[in-house]
């Protein structure tokens, strides 16, 4: 019974609207900042790599979430920068909070280890792995003269 009258319903909605295009559709509300919202999620970026945290609910903190990246990248396109040879770093977040090495927020008066990174960033979980992206490496290399002069 239904199949039978889904046509004439078609048709319907059709001829409703047939003259309404993306120039002339009104809206009760602009639905673009609540599908922002609902899509992009959590605007925070991490503090040595800045790859925006993949959480899609903006209040995940209070749901006890901490924020996370699905895959870190090389900590120079973060800006950070080898504070002797003052080269661009190349080794991601996750190799780093494994190690003794040292960051420095200049601006934040901050020098820490990676390791105890929770101590100044403790909204942020970054599983300590020495997996690395393929294509950051692969971005690394092809762009290595542009990247030395960034």
């Amino acid at each position: 019974m239904l199949k039978e009258e889904l046509p004439a319903i078609e048709l319907k909605v059709v001829r409703c609207f047939s003259n309404i295009d993306s120039d002339t559709v009104q809206w009760k509300k602009n639905p673009v900042p609540h599908i922002m919202d609902n899509l992009w999620g959590c605007s925070e970026k991490c503090m040595f790599c800045k790859k925006p945290c993949m959480n899609t609910n903006k209040d995940h903190l209070a749901d006890k979430f901490s924020h996370k990246c699905l895959q870190h990248r090389p900590n120079g396109i973060g800006g950070f920068r080898n504070s002797l040879t003052q080269k661009m770093v190349v080794d991601f977040c996750n190799y780093l909070v494994s190690t003794d090495r040292t960051y420095d927020f200049k601006s934040k008066n901050i020098k820490e280890e990676y390791k105890k990174y929770k101590e100044n960033f403790p909204d942020w979980d970054i599983p300590p792995n020495s997996d690395v992206s393929k294509y950051w490496m692969w971005v690394m290399c092809k762009y290595k003269d542009e990247l030395t002069i960034m």
